[in-house]
């Protein structure tokens, strides 16, 4: 269930962008809470705002989906996805994916150079004992 936030992202990256008259919704954020049936399991967030990096003014589209008290005394989950976004040209430049679940943390950076036609993904995992 979790995994699958990460995964819609990725599916949003592929989608052809207008370029400049595309508009971001900086500023906005939005709240869910993730159930199983009847039962909340977590929370996630959705939150759009504008951020230096590298020292270009970027759009950033942040998710977040963490585990509830309940969930996390059997299976922990902090999950957190970042999209930088050119507002120039509607485009993305760099996608980060940390996960914590379970024992399990993972950081994944994909770097998409448009210039060079290149991208490089970097991914690093570690057990929490």
């Amino acid at each position: 269930m979790f995994r699958l936030l990460p995964i819609a992202l990725l599916l949003l990256l592929q989608l052809p962008c207008p370029g400049a008259d595309m508009q971001f919704p900086v500023g906005e954020e939005a709240h869910y809470k993730i159930r199983w049936g009847l039962i909340t399991c977590g929370t996630s967030t959705f939150r759009c705002d504008e951020v230096e990096w590298e020292g270009r003014t970027m759009i950033r589209i942040r998710v977040q989906a963490k585990s509830n008290w309940l969930v996390s005394s059997l299976y922990p989950v902090d999950n957190t996805v970042d999209c930088y976004i050119d507002p120039e040209t509607g485009l993305s430049v760099r996608l980060e994916k940390n996960t914590s679940e379970g024992s399990k943390v993972c950081r994944d950076i994909l770097e998409l150079d448009r210039e060079n036609n290149m991208a490089r993904w970097t991914s690093t995992l570690s057990l929490i004992h």
